[in-house]
């Protein structure tokens, strides 16, 4: 942890006498740093941050108000606490000072001891703000991950009960964090769980009728279609009740409109790469392969962002450089393998959905396949490895 001993304080003083005595008195509580004009100091922050300034008013060229100034402009020195010294007297000027931003004053000729002691206070409460920072970014960063592995605990949940809408989100979600990591897209986590509530909506349809839509095979009742074209709006506000999932919620609500390039919409990019990420993993499901699918999206009528599709291009490129499809019986199996077909009972009853990732629950259901006498090949994707 950061001691007293530690900090820098940065000494502006064109007077070489008060610039070197400051220095002195200084020397046994802190580091210093000290230049003769305010140019000097703006230039000295580019190589240290000083974690106090002692900024004399009275400069040649630049003066110590214009550099408090420039100071209070800048994300990463606004916030340095600055003292300023002078030898003026003037009430007009410490208050202009403290307009500034100053948080002390000290009047030239100066007391050695009070020097000290000021700095002194200044810097512990520089210090016990760093330490409280650091707390709040720790229970921020619990708080986050807890957010997290909860939802991630009710998105797996809901792919044991519903195999057909959340079947596909391990497939779906592997491309968007994979697009959105080559585009250097920040806040991934977002990306992830667009990616992993985006049917959440549409859990009260019959599985018959998801299927057929996501498969284009076979009949769809009106009511059941109307209830899919309303899950992403349906999705969004289930989500928009989550603390800080206020843009994954808009992410999914616009995710099927197509790329407007004149839309100038913030969230327009991160829309995208969900809506290339459902609709290629659609068209796989529907049996094409990845070059049919790509191919698909670049010829679309509703074009999507060109962008990500190229990234798009260069995630499967990389994929198809380290994944291979393999044909194993179930207790060769294991968590991280993608399931490249449906994995049905021998009563026909759909168990787990192709694109479904492997994990705890899919091996014990594989199990339960091999104890009851069948054991067939399974076709999934792995490390050629």
């Amino acid at each position: 942890m950061k001691q007293i001993a530690d900090c820098t304080v940065l000494i502006v003083e064109d007077e070489k006498m008060n610039r070197d005595l400051l220095s002195k008195t200084l020397a046994p509580l802190c580091k210093t740093v000290a230049v003769d004009n305010g140019l000097a100091a703006l230039e000295s922050l580019t190589d240290t941050i000083p974690d106090l300034i002692l900024l004399d008013i009275m400069l040649p060229g630049m003066d110590g108000l214009s550099v408090c100034r420039e100071l209070k402009v800048i994300p990463a020195t606004k916030d340095i606490p600055v003292i300023f010294i002078s030898g003026l007297g003037d009430n007009d000027d410490e208050t202009l000072g403290f307009e500034l931003g100053a948080v002390d004053y000290i009047i030239k000729p100066f007391w050695p001891a009070l020097v000290v002691a000021r700095v002194e206070n200044q810097l512990k409460f520089r210090l016990s703000q760093h330490k409280l920072e650091l707390a709040r970014q720790e229970l921020q960063g619990l708080y986050d991950e807890t957010l997290l592995r909860s939802v991630h605990v009710i998105a797996d949940l809901l792919s044991l009960t519903n195999q057909t809408a959340f079947g596909q989100t391990p497939n779906v979600r592997r491309l968007a964090k994979a697009i959105a990591k080559d585009m250097g897209r920040p806040n991934p986590w977002k990306h992830d769980l667009a990616a992993q509530f985006v049917n959440l909506g549409c859990v009260s349809m019959p599985q018959d009728s998801l299927h057929n839509i996501f498969s284009q095979k076979g009949d769809v009742p009106e009511d059941d279609r109307q209830i899919f074209d309303e899950c992403p709006a349906l999705s969004a506000k289930l989500i928009r009740k989550i603390p800080r999932l206020e843009d994954v919620a808009t992410i999914i609500e616009g995710h099927r409109n197509p790329y407007d390039p004149d839309s100038g919409e913030p969230m327009m990019i991160a829309r995208q790469i969900l809506r290339a990420s459902i609709d290629f993993n659609t068209l796989q499901f529907k049996g094409m392969t990845s070059e049919e699918a790509l191919s698909v999206l670049k010829g679309s009528v509703a074009p999507y962002h060109p962008d990500v599709v190229a990234s798009l291009e260069k995630v499967l490129k990389i994929e198809g450089e380290h994944v291979g499809l393999f044909e194993l019986p179930p207790d060769r199996i294991t968590p991280g393998m993608i399931l490249d077909q449906d994995v049905y009972s021998v009563a026909g009853v759909l168990l787990a959905a192709k694109g479904m990732e492997v994990d705890e629950a899919v091996m014990k259901i594989l199990a339960r396949l091999t104890r009851k006498g069948s054991d067939p090949l399974i076709r999934v994707r792995a490390p050629k490895d």
